[in-house]
């Protein structure tokens, strides 16, 4: 599911040639390992009011915004869909 397709992408071994900065921020999975665990967790929970989905809830943290946005979320994957799609236009 989309919590393990997050966490196995979060964690692949980075590339020599990285930029420095991309690298330092690349370790945070290796250094807060919790945060692994209370992703995957986070994805149990069936209240989307809870602050796991609030976190995550990209129309709410669009509202207002002018800038012109490019959604492939829920449209090109089989395990999301474009909830919420009608707040963004």
């Amino acid at each position: 599911g989309t919590a393990n397709a997050y966490n196995s992408i979060a964690t692949l071994p980075q590339l020599a040639d990285d930029d420095p900065h991309y690298l330092a921020n690349a370790t945070y999975e290796r250094q807060h390992p919790e945060c692994l665990t209370q992703n995957a967790d986070g994805y149990k929970i069936a209240d989307q009011k809870s602050a796991h989905w609030k976190a995550r809830d990209l129309a709410a943290k669009a509202k207002g915004s002018d800038t012109p946005l490019f959604v492939t979320q829920g449209f090109v994957e089989n395990n999301t869909k474009p909830e919420e799609m009608q707040e963004y236009v």
